[in-house]
């Protein structure tokens, strides 16, 4: 597989939702069967039995390649209260860590439902980055971004993200808004359909034609609740496709 002509794509993960990159990359390749990729991994823990098993998924199938990486957030951290985790700051480090010319970066609480392809070459701009709008303000949602690796190394986007939170810590999402200063690549609504805006409406996705990345932006995780659990519909009105990717067998 040539890094030239293989998608490049990194998630960040703390050892509790490592598990969950197996979903996301299921749904990858369901929407993307004939692409290459180079799944680029950052974790702030050792080993763990659901990465081995996430390891071991990835070496299954010829167009997959894993490039892993081991760091840490070693500042303070300021998360928000559904994100206890410091991990999620690692996206900042992506351009120092990760030797791409060009990164797609993704959460791990998504289920993509589109051809990738056209995202990731998308023009990212003076600041080297593309994302979707998050809701109604002029800040970009973070998890779903194109990266523009050589471009941020020129702009030292990491330096700035590390100062900024040396002097007010505060979470990723913020931080790199800050570096952007309302100064990125908008990227149309369907790469990044967050939860919250549809106000739990299956009509409002319908609009997408089944075209997408759905990105579960609450704290009512589809993980934390049974395929076939009954209560609280209104929470649960997209789980199924996050079980659907979850069941996705890929030959």
């Amino acid at each position: 597989m040539s890094n030239l002509d293989s998608i490049n794509i990194c998630f960040c993960s703390d050892k509790n939702l490592i598990r969950y990159i197996k979903v996301v990359i299921k749904s990858i390749q369901r929407s993307n069967p004939s692409y290459d990729f180079n799944f680029h991994i950052i974790r702030d823990f050792e080993q763990h039995e659901d990465y081995d098993d996430l390891v071991e998924y990835i070496k299954k199938f010829s167009n997959l390649k894993l490039t892993e990486y081991k760091s840490e957030w070693s500042y303070e951290y300021k998360g928000m209260y559904h994100i206890p985790s410091s991990a999620s700051m690692l996206r900042i480090l992506i351009p120092e860590l990760i030797n791409e010319e060009r990164i797609l970066y993704l959460d791990v609480d998504l289920v993509v439902n589109i051809d990738i392809k056209e995202l990731y070459q998308t023009n990212t701009g003076e600041t080297g980055i593309a994302m979707v709008t998050d809701g109604a303000g002029d800040s970009g949602n973070t998890g779903v971004m194109v990266l523009d690796i050589k471009k941020l190394r020129e702009n030292k986007f990491t330096k700035f993200c590390i100062e900024q939170n040396n002097k007010k810590p505060d979470c990723d999402g913020r931080i790199i808004n800050k570096y952007l200063n309302k100064k990125y690549e908008i990227l149309p609504s369907k790469y990044n359909v967050l939860q919250y805006m549809l106000n739990a409406r299956l009509s409002k996705l319908a609009k997408y034609n089944n075209n997408f990345i759905f990105h579960f932006t609450d704290r009512h995780k589809p993980w934390k609740y049974s395929e076939n659990f009954k209560r609280r519909k209104n929470r649960r009105k997209f789980h199924f496709l996050w079980y659907s990717a979850k069941n996705y067998i890929h030959k």
